[in-house]
């Protein structure tokens, strides 16, 4: 075939994606398109390598499937989506079924006690306030029983993020060998396995979670709420401090206060930070 025959054909295939993807994202103001993307991966999907997802019930509440995902960072994540859509679809009887799914999550591990060594995992007990907003007294879902069993989930969050900062946290020998001073004492470890390093992402986990429970006048370490509110600023102004690059307005992903360790020699530079940005955080 000749070479203005394939050129040809290209165009013809390709003006006829252009056709196809133009139809195809027309926007149909009467579809909820959350709902279909709701309900095809509620019950299916992948939790990095590891496949997950969560019970599926009825409108009326029966059970057609068990829940399979672990209480960890990424079906955290969704849960904590999906009951925002469930608050905003409550009079909905077709969200009904979301909630029974994330309430069953929830309810699985609500009397698990949290300790501290992953931020990812403590982030997952953002569920709870979801949950309990829809459980307590005149909400949609009100159920005592639930609700109290949720706000006890706090109180084990609380405990684990404090377990956290005991633990895995930045020592004063390390920030004084680190910057000669105590600015980064208590700074938070992503990971017990990542020791010494505050990650750009972990500060949507830790900080921000301890911030939630702060709102709800939770007591933190003993501290009058104006020093558990500089705990949490403390935490966002350290990472800013190592991962902003001013030249280039991005986050670093992460920095470590011992950069001369052999975990952290392959990737922290001079300053300790990370070579990548924080593009997803």
């Amino acid at each position: 075939m000749t070479k203005k025959y394939y050129i040809l054909m290209a165009a013809f295939l390709l003006c006829g994606s252009l056709v196809n993807a133009q139809s195809y994202v027309q926007f149909n103001p009467s579809v909820r398109y959350s709902r279909l993307v709701i309900d095809k991966n509620l019950y299916n999907f992948k939790a990095n390598t590891k496949s997950g997802g969560f019970a599926k019930f009825n409108e009326m509440g029966d059970s057609l499937s068990a829940n399979v995902s672990k209480f960890d960072y990424v079906p955290g994540l969704v849960a904590k989506a999906v009951l925002e859509a469930v608050d905003l679809y409550q009079d909905s009887a077709w969200a009904r079924p979301w909630f029974y799914s994330i309430r069953t999550y929830g309810s699985l591990n609500a009397g698990t006690s949290r300790k501290g060594g992953s931020l990812d995992d403590l982030n997952a007990c953002k569920g709870y306030f979801g949950l309990a907003e829809l459980t307590k007294q005149g909400a949609v879902f009100e159920d005592a029983v639930r609700y109290a069993a949720y706000q006890g989930a706090k109180q084990k969050a609380l405990a684990g993020l404090e377990d956290h900062n005991n633990n895995y946290s930045i020592s004063q020998t390390t920030s004084e060998a680190f910057e000669g001073t105590d600015e980064y004492i208590g700074g938070w470890w992503h990971k017990s396995k990542y020791k010494n390093e505050m990650w750009c992402d972990g500060q949507y986990m830790g900080p921000a979670l301890l911030a939630m429970l702060l709102a709800e006048n939770y007591q933190y370490k003993g501290l009058s709420s104006a020093e558990a509110w500089n705990e949490v600023g403390r935490q966002f102004q350290m990472t800013w401090n190592k991962l902003w690059d001013s030249d280039r307005q991005l986050l670093w992903h992460a920095f470590t206060a011992t950069p001369s360790e052999a975990q952290t020699v392959g990737w922290a530079d001079q300053d300790a930070s990370s070579p990548h940005y924080g593009v997803s955080s």
